[in-house]
């Protein structure tokens, strides 16, 4: 009866607690397949690139980097990934231009974009193009790390 009764507060505390975003992450990444799933991060500035390969590895991803859209096509050509997260504005592209090539080939992988200012009509056609998550860049990477731990956690 004593040990029911501590049972009975621990998972009461636990379910009091909601998990955080990284732990869901970390979570499903140990869960996965040798505890990595592959994520393709796409954008053209170096140091979000270098904080984001930084943040998903230390949470179980196996993580490619892309600069542009072409180097964005030749890494899915040559592996899908499991989650794409690309920045909306490359250079002179368009993360949508990614996203709708995504589609068009017939891939429903899931898709997270990422915009520092983003406007509505980017938004919606986004949205119209069945992206996963549209994340607005943060100092807070907690909406990010949401984003993909939704978009790669097992559908029951």
């Amino acid at each position: 009866p004593a040990r029911d009764e501590l049972l009975g507060r621990g998972v009461s505390t636990f379910l009091a607690k909601p998990l955080e975003p990284v732990e869901v992450l970390s979570a499903v990444g140990r869960a996965c397949v040798g505890g990595q799933r592959s994520l393709l991060l796409v954008d053209d500035d170096r140091l979000i690139r270098l904080v984001l390969t930084r943040l998903f590895e230390s949470n179980g991803f196996r993580v490619r980097t892309a600069t542009s859209l072409d180097e964005a096509r030749e890494a899915i050509a040559a592996a899908a990934p499991d989650v794409i997260v690309s920045d909306l504005k490359l250079r002179d592209q368009s993360g949508l231009e990614l996203l709708r090539h995504v589609r068009d080939a017939g891939l429903e992988t899931p898709f997270v974009m990422l915009s520092g200012s983003p406007d509505a009509e980017s938004v919606i056609a986004a949205y119209r193009l069945r992206v996963f998550d549209f994340v607005v860049k943060s100092d807070d990477m907690q909406q990010l790390i949401g984003a993909v731990a939704g978009a790669v956690a097992p559908v029951d």
